[in-house]
């Protein structure tokens, strides 16, 4: 019986992507080690590839694992193999690379005798708090930064009876919360003979497992809807924590990245998500030193930014993707300037922060408590909010919702706030 390791780059869906690869290989006979304490017979990476550091720490991944044992077989997928002018090939230490369109025939690719191979998407299991549900795969937005589209292809939905039937599983293994996941989730249905929506999905979850908790991962704000917008206030599981990429606040450099709305669409939709809910979270997604974008740009940015009600942000300095449009335009800002740029909108994301948790200062709420006691002793979990809670308690409070009082907010080694709170 092989003994199997997996290590997974990148996003919620490859991490979706690794589950689902272990359960292939789990169905061939194998044993995946979530713990390594075996030593492996087969190790498999499953890459990401959205920049050129995502490669680069695959690269020294895999070279530290052959290192460490190199009598595994190393296998690698996911979208660095998709790359037209990957390295991966010249790498000695690889074994076998697998194309992500072969992945559930992985255990033949890889050349295991009798191995069983699936041509249907397998019901996967996880041995995480909350699950990750894949719902779509691929990308055609085609932004100009953006490799995705190149790598994934374009959109191609799950059917929702199989998707019914994995959160089923879910529920089964005593999963109180799911993640609903993809590429480009706004696109889910667009691609079937009788058009679906995200909202229909959203629904049909609920009315199949009206206790279970919804959480809807990354929205591009073309899927922040009227009917979306409908279902947030209908189902009373949608957790009130969204993520809406926005990317820029100025209109000539969403046009640059091809992101196909103008700042006061994506004003008019954040404001109507907020108006679902007084005390939902809502962060977005901002690049800066996009070519082209001047000092004025970024004030402009700066300035929308400000005057939206979000509650975070993560900010990205603009890093040219070899195989992407925008690989091809002249880079004009220096990457001091870039750097200069980052700590500002990330100072005002602290502010947005602090400000948006101050709203919830001694107020009582629910956790998943997620982690187990560190040194001193408390465990960690997150709100509906999607807010940070550490409290004392007993490691048999893993994995179940528990009511906390907030009673303080401290800050970790990296200066982010939680909470710290006191069980009910």
């Amino acid at each position: 019986m092989k003994n199997v390791h997996t290590y997974t780059f990148g996003c919620k869906v490859n991490y979706f992507d690794t589950t689902q690869l272990e359960a292939v290989l789990e169905n061939s006979g194998a044993v995946v080690d979530h713990a390594r304490q075996k030593s492996p017979d087969t190790i498999v990476v499953n890459t990401c590839t959205v920049t050129e550091s995502a490669d680069k720490q695959a690269n020294q991944l895999i070279r530290k694992l052959k290192k460490e044992h190199p009598q595994a077989q190393i296998v690698v997928t996911g979208c660095y193999t998709q790359q037209k002018d990957h390295q991966l090939a010249s790498m000695q230490e690889i074994d076998v690379i697998v194309d992500m369109k072969d992945q559930l025939q992985m255990p033949s690719k890889i050349g295991w005798a009798k191995a069983r191979t699936s041509l249907t998407l397998p019901i996967v299991t996880t041995h995480r708090t909350r699950a990750n549900v894949k719902i779509q795969d691929g990308c055609q937005a085609y932004c100009t930064y953006c490799i995705l589209p190149y790598v994934r292809g374009k959109s191609r939905s799950i059917q929702m009876d199989h998707i019914i039937k994995q959160v089923a599983s879910f529920v089964e293994e005593g999963h109180q919360e799911i993640i609903v996941t993809g590429t480009h989730i706004a696109g889910y249905g667009r691609d079937f003979t009788e058009r679906k929506r995200l909202s229909d999905l959203l629904y049909a979850i609920y009315q199949t497992f009206p206790k279970l908790w919804i959480r809807v991962s990354s929205l591009e704000p073309v899927g922040v809807t009227p009917d979306f917008i409908k279902a947030v206030k209908q189902i009373p599981t949608i957790r009130p924590h969204f993520h809406i990429p926005l990317q820029s606040g100025c209109d000539k450099i969403l046009k640059a990245m091809n992101r196909k709305y103008k700042t006061k669409h994506y004003q008019e939709r954040i404001k109507k998500l907020h108006a679902t809910n007084d005390a939902v979270s809502i962060g977005t997604d901002v690049i800066v030193g996009f070519p082209g974008e001047t000092k004025d740009d970024f004030e402009e940015t700066f300035s929308f930014i400000q005057n939206l009600p979000l509650s975070y942000l993560h900010v990205f300095p603009y890093s040219s993707r070899p195989g992407t449009k925008s690989a091809s335009f002249e880079e004009t800002v220096s990457p001091e300037e870039k750097k200069e740029r980052v700590q500002r909108l990330l100072a005002l994301s602290k502010k947005k922060k602090m400000h948006f948790l101050s709203g919830f200062d001694q107020k009582n709420t629910t956790v998943i408590v997620e982690k187990k006691r560190t040194e001193d002793g408390y465990l960690k979990g997150v709100s509906p909010h999607w807010i940070s809670v550490r409290f004392k308690g007993d490691d048999r409070l893993m994995a179940k919702e528990i009511e906390v009082n907030l009673a303080s907010m401290a800050f970790d080694t990296k200066d982010d706030p939680y909470f710290v709170g006191r069980v009910l």
